[in-house]
């Protein structure tokens, strides 16, 4: 994304929010390493001949469990392969479009940006592929052999053969050692109905030998089983028995994310996308409303956990990667719940996601939800600056047009027309800055998606930039006071610096004044306290709707007027009460 950044020079709209405290063929495997960044240039990232689950070690695996629990010919055992019952794919997405149209057509597929080889990738990781067009975004999935492909090209990565976890509606007592592996021979027997793997694996299961044996040892012969057992160690001597009767023949995962916010203390991480799985098998599922999530089916060994902060129309990006990529968690190797109250830099990344996804999926009011990820948009990226401030600061010269250097700012909004992002600085900030800023931030991008356009001859983007400063940033932070006020009960706010010059205000609490009823106000510009904000209780979705449909103070005020009728609803003013405030804040 940065990259982008350096080369734009069209016009930009941008949005600040408060002041910055004075304080194609797949190549061979190669990787390079890049600001700490594991940067894969190659699908293949293991050494094929390692892969426990490719169709060549399953099937040598199977022959050597059947020669060692039964008397057949060799040379006959020799030519029994195991037909693949899996795929790992490579998804070509025509963009971040063509993303959302993956995922549109198929909502249970647990995507990736990375290959899935068996051996773990250290995280942070970009894939990249010279060979591929700049528009293609390459996703990864493991999916059924028999799986029905929609519109979007793909490549065959890998064929495989995967030992599923159990049915997520096996019941306890019929999920025993004994039962599992004959539940498992039977459903995949199914699923090979007219295969030759039907026929093959009745016959392994006459022998007494089970699927699990065969990928124990698969497992074994490739030197992966201590990385597939995880933290619990099994001598490979003591086989796949004593490890079922230790993990209880499998059991269900899951677990509770919290944060920690300066004020509020402990708080549910909600909506994240939490993965869970193993090599080439993944399920997810989503945090509630208390940050609890229980990861589909049940796990014979340990798995690999990860949070993602993305959603279907925003994602968190790392502010200070070269490479953009994605903010996540991971938790590898754990054979139980995953609960964490994540802290420090991490906990600032849950208050930038908190405050987005509210303002998206959550209670926000009444107001109008910001822009929606559809055909002819892309999500929006909101890049979180959380090591130093340099970073934030010198991204791009001061003379460009675009990025996320804003002189004093401690947030931007930059819109494009084609291209839309966020900037927001978490250092050595307060959980309540960090919040108020994302919101700030967001609610520029739900005006630019909501406000009535009255120009064809203008794009969008054009009529929002000639907008007044003082117009947007009004509202802006208008919300943002708004959402802080619900979340943290607090009215002193250190950040409410009204700048735009000497004698010009360009971050006004005209909001504010319009639906507290305190009957006070910061504006200065009427010596007389009492005629400074007389107005009182308009409905914030009122406040809104009247800046979405107008276009500057003097109209919207008009509007807001006509829409909202003192004396009802609890709306109180006259119109030299509102004349007084507008005037007091110069508008």
């Amino acid at each position: 994304m940065k990259k982008i950044f350096m080369m734009l020079t069209a016009l930009s709209i941008m949005g600040c929010s408060d002041s910055m405290p004075t304080n194609g063929e797949m190549q061979s495997s190669t990787k390079a390493k890049s600001g700490g960044v594991n940067v894969i240039t190659s699908s293949i990232v293991s050494d094929p001949a390692n892969d426990p689950y490719s169709i060549e070690n399953m099937s040598k695996a199977m022959r050597k469990q059947i020669l060692a629990k039964s008397a057949a010919d060799s040379q006959e055992v020799e030519q029994l392969t195991l037909e693949p019952n899996y795929l790992h794919v490579r998804f070509l997405a025509e963009g971040k479009r063509g993303v959302a149209e993956l995922k549109a057509y198929d909502t249970s597929l647990v995507l990736f940006k990375h290959p899935l080889d068996y051996k773990r990738i250290p995280k942070p990781v970009i894939y990249k592929d010279p060979t591929l067009p700049d528009s293609i975004i390459p996703m990864f999935a493991t999916v059924p052999v028999d799986y029905k492909f929609g519109p979007t090209k793909y490549d065959v990565v890998k064929e495989l053969f995967l030992i599923e976890p159990l049915d997520d509606d096996c019941e306890d007592d019929d999920c025993s050692d004994d039962v599992d592996s004959t539940m498992a021979v039977r459903a995949l027997a199914k699923k090979a109905a007219e295969k030759s793997n039907g026929t093959l694996l009745e016959k392994l299961n006459d022998m007494g030998i089970s699927l699990r044996d065969v990928e124990w040892e698969s497992l074994s012969m490739t030197g992966n089983l201590d990385d597939r057992l995880g933290k619990t160690k099994i001598r490979s001597d003591e086989g796949p028995v004593l490890a079922w009767s230790l993990f209880g023949g499998g059991r269900k995962l899951g677990g509770h994310l919290t944060f920690e916010d300066d004020l509020l203390g402990v708080q549910p991480l909600v909506g994240v996308r939490v993965t869970g799985g193993y090599s080439y098998y993944w399920r997810e599922a989503h945090t509630d409303n208390n940050g609890y999530f229980k990861i589909p089916e049940k796990w014979t060994f340990s798995i690999d956990y990860e949070a993602n902060f993305d959603a279907d129309d925003f994602l968190l990006e790392d502010g200070h990667s070269g490479y953009g990529e994605d903010l996540e968690i991971e938790h590898n190797n754990y054979k139980s719940d995953w609960k964490e109250t994540f802290t420090g830099d991490k906990a600032k990344w849950c208050v930038v996601w908190t405050a987005a996804y509210q303002y998206w999926y959550g209670d926000n009011f009444g107001l109008k939800r910001p822009r929606q990820n559809t055909a002819t948009n892309w999500s929006l990226d909101i890049e979180v600056y959380y090591k130093n401030d340099k970073d934030y600061k010198s991204l791009v010269s001061k003379d460009a047009l675009i990025g996320c250097n804003a002189g004093n700012s401690v947030g931007q909004y930059a819109n494009l027309g084609i291209f839309e992002n966020i900037c927001i600085l978490a250092y050595r900030r307060s959980s309540q800055d960090i919040f108020g800023t994302t919101v700030h931030e967001v609610a520029h991008s739900s005006h630019y998606w909501n406000m009535k356009t009255t120009n064809a001859a203008l794009p969008q983007a054009a009529e929002f930039a000639l907008l007044d400063t003082d117009y947007r940033e009004t509202y802006a932070r208008g919300i943002q006071n708004y959402f802080i006020k619900e979340r943290y009960n607090n009215d002193s706010l250190d950040y409410r610096v009204h700048s735009g010059g000497k004698d010009k205000y360009t971050y006004t609490d005209l909001v504010e004044d319009l639906y507290d009823n305190d009957n006070s106000s910061r504006c200065d510009k009427i010596s007389d306290e009492k005629k400074r904000d007389k107005v009182s209780g308009f409905p914030i979705t009122s406040i809104e709707t009247a800046f979405f449909q107008n276009k500057k103070f003097s109209t919207m005020k008009s509007y807001l007027m006509k829409k909202n009728a003192s004396g009802k609803n609890g709306v109180k003013y006259t119109s030299t009460d509102m004349d007084n405030l507008f005037k007091c804040w110069g508008l």
